[in-house]
């Protein structure tokens, strides 16, 4: 991974809103498809691992966060407030996958992940490994927890970094120097460790692809 980046520059309010006209731009899907995704319209979040590992298992999905005709921020937040089909598990947040042919619901990224990685083959092939890969995921995504709440330091977490720059300033830096270091040299050994026990792989875990290896391509990219 090199030396440790600095954190990449922070875009102007014009920036973002052409960002999220490139993202919203991007195709649904088919609604009558297996799988449907809920997630937030104009922004990408946490919605991106979900969708790389629809992508990277070949697998369609309906996102209704890309679907202009749906009013998509409206049913996240009838999951959240737990207004959705009575016969359907609550969930705490999104992202949120629903699987058409039995109504069955998952949230949260790194279950998720797992759960989709175990049915499109992105799983290693024993359980030891597949826990193992998914204790890397969830170190992947503890690193971007971490991160954001470095440019969210005021009491409400959802309020825009926008309203909190000069504040935010001494964490991102604190951030910079202590725990990306840590997370980062940390994701090197999991990768050499790898790399010894099977020659010839570039692979987090075992010798294929998995989910762990979406999760922390999102994250490093």
């Amino acid at each position: 991974l090199g030396e440790t980046p600095s954190i990449r520059k922070r875009l102007t309010q014009e920036e973002r809103d052409e960002q999220s006209k490139f993202y919203l731009s991007r195709p649904c899907g088919d609604p009558e498809a297996e799988y449907t995704l809920y997630y937030w319209p104009s922004l990408a979040g946490r919605g991106e691992w979900v969708r790389l590992m629809f992508v990277e298992g070949g697998v369609d999905w309906y996102d209704i966060a890309l679907d202009p005709k749906k009013k998509s921020f409206e049913e996240v937040l009838m999951w959240i407030k737990g207004e959705q089909d009575k016969e359907l598990n609550p969930v705490f947040a999104p992202p949120i996958i629903r699987r058409k042919s039995d109504n069955f619901v998952l949230a949260e990224t790194a279950a998720i992940c797992q759960y989709l990685g175990r049915k499109f083959g992105l799983c290693p092939k024993t359980d030891e490994l597949e826990f193992r890969a998914a204790e890397i995921a969830q170190s992947a995504l503890d690193f971007v927890a971490q991160g954001r709440l470095s440019f969210h330091v005021g009491p409400n977490k959802t309020e825009s970094y926008f309203t909190q720059t000069e504040a935010c300033k001494p964490h991102i830096e604190e951030f910079r120097k202590t725990r990306m270091p840590r997370f980062l040299q940390h994701f090197e050994r999991v990768i050499a460790h790898n790399q010894e026990k099977y020659p010839g792989t570039d692979f987090v875990v075992g010798e294929n692809v998995s989910f762990a290896d979406v999760v922390l391509w999102q994250v490093l990219v």
